[in-house]
């Protein structure tokens, strides 16, 4: 790979899953054996991150009570 190529995959990498939630291109950007700490991935990462920023909205975690966040901080 040539130095231009690298830091196109770099972008990539950095742009689409981060910040377009765009979560196929890992396939093409990572080895098939990456992984943190666990069979989810680099994936799982990404997809926490986009719930807890509220960049995944599930209807499936609204509840009627407090929110996580506040039970866990005792509010």
């Amino acid at each position: 790979m040539s130095i231009e190529e690298n830091k196109k995959a770099a972008r990539r990498f950095n742009e689409e899953p981060w910040n377009e939630n765009k979560l196929a291109v890992l396939d093409e950007l990572t080895a098939p054996a990456y992984r943190l700490n666990g069979s989810g991935g680099i994936e799982a990462l990404i997809t926490i991150y986009h719930f807890a920023n509220g960049k995944i909205v599930d209807d499936r975690y609204e509840s009627s009570g407090p929110s996580l966040y506040d039970q866990l901080l005792g509010a």
